[in-house]
């Protein structure tokens, strides 16, 4: 994902269980965050989106963007189908997403938020939660 949106992006955030991909990431010239992206409490929503991270003599780019890449809900959630059924799945992709978009909407910081899809579900949802 890094490589197809080179140029265009700044900064990613990786969740910890990724932490070792920060070094290939920043030699692409990324700015890098790892942080626990799996939130199960209030206070692990608002943990990533602190407005204390800038670092002195830092470069922080004028303009932030979320991009949230999400296939579509009926082929999402693989992993649990011995857990779940495949409408079980729909809805728990549905609502990952929307959680995501809604709290990106209330993040400080950042300009926008952009849902890449080739799915028309997802795009709906994506645009009803619009900021």
């Amino acid at each position: 994902m890094a490589r197809y949106y080179e140029g265009l992006l700044h900064g990613l955030v990786i969740d910890a269980l990724d932490a070792a991909l920060q070094p290939r990431l920043e030699r692409l010239g990324l700015r890098v965050e790892v942080t626990n992206t799996i939130m199960r409490t209030l206070a692990d929503r608002a943990e990533p989106w602190r407005d204390d991270d800038a670092r002195p003599g830092q470069k922080v780019p004028a303009m932030t963007y979320a991009i949230i890449p999400a296939k579509g809900f009926s082929g999402a959630k693989q992993r649990l189908a011995t857990f779940l059924q495949p409408h079980e799945r729909r809805l728990l992709a549905r609502a990952m997403l929307t959680d995501t978009l809604t709290a990106c909407s209330q993040a400080t910081g950042l300009e926008g938020v952009g849902v890449v899809t080739c799915d028309r579900d997802v795009a709906e949802v994506a645009g009803m939660l619009r900021r």
